[in-house]
């Protein structure tokens, strides 16, 4: 009856608070095996985090510390064209910048192309740790997205078990690589989007499941974000523009264990302080099966198998959507499948393809 009760106050007190009912699968988000049955243009990466498009139509992926060079018919031929000293967690290419590899703990350099070498490695004091993802605006600055002031790119687990709330947008001087911060106080930004315009950019928060955006106002001080959508039923990792909608790739779905957890933090400290990370209740790029991984009650097989729509740890989906943000079209990789984890999609020569860390690999959607 207090827990009610308190639900009631905080409601009346606190209307647009971040705890919300995970909203169900129906309508546009009705799920399906799309991207599971979707071709696999190339596979056996080790660790992939994002990809782009270069000149050409060429698509430069990140995976691991390597940055692949992907090529020729389909894409199908591929060649690594650097290698850095840390985790490449984002990639953007811009014709008078290069190819800019967001670098976990380092910052974000340039690693081919007119600014070969040029470097932007921290704002305010503090370094980029975890850069996920950079943009070019005008000819002049250059956004990045850091996921958290004080955990690596590579830990993003630790800043949601954290409820990390330090994440920023930066920009940066192309020229003098001085950076300052325009927007603070974020729930892991991961990926950055110009309005067509060019006076706005949005980009997701992945821990309060929703899409913000920021104007970019003239001047040194810092704008306020405004909330474009809210309650997403999955954690949006990145967002893309195509010729006729966005397309936002999330990391995985909520469920009401996870959502659960994060209102309990003596448990949640306890479990990650006495369970290894790949057993923790946590979001997962993918599932490994083992006998130690946490499930819920609708995970139970039947029958000897599990059902397609039981609640996963890991799971497929991207979504489509509409210039005004409303959702069109979705595609899912359920339960019991492989292509889980759509850390990036993007379209190029006419098609749609997705990168899914859970199958390693590049997916064909189809033409546009």
């Amino acid at each position: 009856m207090r827990n009610m009760l308190t639900e009631i106050i905080a409601e009346v007190l606190s209307p647009n608070r971040e705890q919300n009912a995970i909203p169900p699968m129906d309508g546009a988000w009705t799920p399906n095996s799309l991207l599971e049955e979707a071709p696999r243009l190339s596979e056996g990466y080790q660790d992939p985090h994002d990809f782009c498009v270069g000149p050409n139509n060429v698509l430069f992926v990140a995976d691991g510390v390597n940055v692949l060079r992907l090529f020729g018919k389909d894409w199908r031929s591929r060649e690594v064209v650097a290698t850095v000293e840390a985790t490449v967690l984002g990639l953007a290419w811009h014709d008078q910048a290069g190819l800019l590899a967001c670098i976990d703990g380092v910052g974000v350099r340039v690693i081919q192309g007119p600014m070969t070498g040029a470097a932007f490695l921290e704002a305010n004091g503090a370094t980029l740790l975890a850069p996920r993802a950079a943009l070019v605006t005008g000819s002049d600055k250059l956004l990045v997205a850091d996921g958290s002031r004080g955990i690596h790119g590579s830990d993003w687990v630790l800043d949601f078990m954290a409820k990390g709330r330090s994440g920023r947008v930066v920009a940066f001087d192309l020229a003098t690589g001085k950076g300052r911060e325009i927007c603070t106080g974020l729930g892991y930004p991961s990926s950055l989007m110009l309005s067509q315009d060019g006076g706005t950019v949005f980009f997701p928060e992945a821990w309060r499941a929703q899409i913000s955006s920021l104007p970019l106002a003239p001047g040194e001080g810092q704008q306020d974000k405004q909330t474009v959508v809210r309650n997403l039923p999955a954690y949006p990792w990145r967002l893309a523009r195509g010729r006729q909608s966005l397309l936002v790739s999330f990391l995985s779905m909520r469920t009401q264990l996870m959502e659960f957890l994060l209102g309990e933090d003596a448990f949640r400290s306890d479990m990650m302080r006495q369970v290894p990370r790949d057993f923790w209740v946590a979001p997962a790029f993918r599932s490994r099966a083992h006998v130690y991984e946490p499930i819920q009650g609708g995970q139970l097989l039947q029958h000897g198998k599990a059902k397609a729509w039981a609640p996963s740890r890991s799971y497929g989906l991207l979504a489509e959507l509409r210039p005004n943000f409303e959702v069109s079209r979705t595609f899912h990789a359920r339960h019991g499948e492989e292509a889980h984890g759509i850390v990036a999609a993007l379209e190029a020569d006419g098609r749609r393809l997705a990168l899914s860390a859970g199958a390693e690999a590049l997916l064909d959607l189809g033409a546009l």
